[in-house]
């Protein structure tokens, strides 16, 4: 019984891999598309510390009012006030939606960021010489 043990024990360390629960997983364009409930774009007006709000533009993808408000959690990349995004989001509840880190949001104001999971590009050259561009 105890060499069970010990072979379990041994075994489950040598096959055991870091995980991290808001690692995001390479997603194609289509496939984010097809995963999110909607996609629009927007514009944020508000940010707090627990939820920000934005002014739909467009709709691409659900139905939406003009307005609605994102959830911050740990797992989401707060956008700043007066930034453009196109968010790729999952409805929460009626006029609430998350877009967290891994939903291929983007911010079309500053473009050159974590939140683009999809294929990174890396930014122009002059932003990589120049970060006051950015």
């Amino acid at each position: 019984m105890r060499g069970n043990s010990l072979l379990i024990l041994v075994a489950t360390l040598l096959f055991a891999s870091y995980s991290n629960a808001s690692d995001c997983i390479r997603l194609s364009k289509y496939e984010i598309y097809q995963e999110a409930d909607g996609v629009f774009l927007a514009d944020v007006y508000e940010v707090s510390e627990t939820k920000f709000k934005v002014r739909v533009l467009e709709v691409y993808k659900g139905t939406y009012p003009d307005t609605l408000t994102g959830i911050i959690d740990q797992n989401v990349i707060i956008p700043e006030m007066g930034s453009t995004w196109l968010f790729y989001s999952m409805d929460y509840e009626e006029g609430v939606f998350i877009a967290d880190a891994c939903s291929g949001s983007k911010s079309f104001t500053f473009p050159h960021g974590a939140h683009d999971i999809a294929y990174l590009v890396p930014p122009p050259p002059e932003i990589l010489r120049s970060p006051e561009l950015v």
